[in-house]
């Protein structure tokens, strides 16, 4: 099972409703250059190299929405 922290989970959801780094960074308080690097942990714990791949990986892994984050 993958494990995400809240922050991680904020920035899934958004990126699966197709915001940008600096869309998210706005939304949620924080510099596209973080969230640009919750994208890249992302990646990383969901073994993919494409941020667009992210919302169906963690689909795949752990069946749950990616839309559900919070927000």
């Amino acid at each position: 099972m993958v494990k995400l922290s809240n922050r991680q989970k904020q920035v899934l959801s958004l990126l699966a409703d197709g915001l940008t780094d600096d869309e998210i960074g706005l939304r949620l308080g924080i510099s596209p250059r973080t969230a640009r690097a919750h994208v890249e942990a992302l990646k990383r714990k969901l073994g993919v190299a494409r941020r667009r791949e992210i919302p169906s990986a963690f689909h795949r892994i752990t069946g749950m929405d990616p839309f559900e984050g919070e927000t």
